[in-house]
């Protein structure tokens, strides 16, 4: 589901044989965290894992992690995966939000 034009953000919603996975591309703020939060909503399943992959953001600020947070706390699987350097793995440790909600931290390829 793309973001509202305007936005810096879209999110494309894939579904493989054992989970739904949520790609969120562009930059997630203030402005297009709704954005994000109608776009779990659409693609969150409750009886399917659900994996919010930010390895393609290239940035979150702390309402787009809220979002995320809030969902953790509905979805009991629902997991992030997460670029292992740079400004998105800073947000999570300091919100704490891998204590809510499963991150794993992909290292850059090389």
């Amino acid at each position: 589901m793309p973001a509202e034009p305007g936005s810096q953000a879209a999110f494309v919603c894939d579904s493989s044989e054992d989970r739904d996975t949520l790609t969120v591309f562009g930059e997630v703020d203030i402005a297009n965290a709704d954005d994000l939060r109608r776009s779990l909503m659409h693609c969150a399943r409750s009886d399917r894992p659900l994996t919010v992959d930010l390895t393609a953001c290239g940035y979150i600020d702390t309402s787009g992690l809220h979002v995320l947070a809030e969902f953790g706390q509905l979805m009991p699987r629902l997991s992030v995966l997460s670029p292992a350097k740079g400004h998105i793995p800073r947000v999570i440790e300091l919100l704490g939000l891998s204590h809510l909600v499963e991150v794993v931290f992909q290292p850059e390829l090389t």
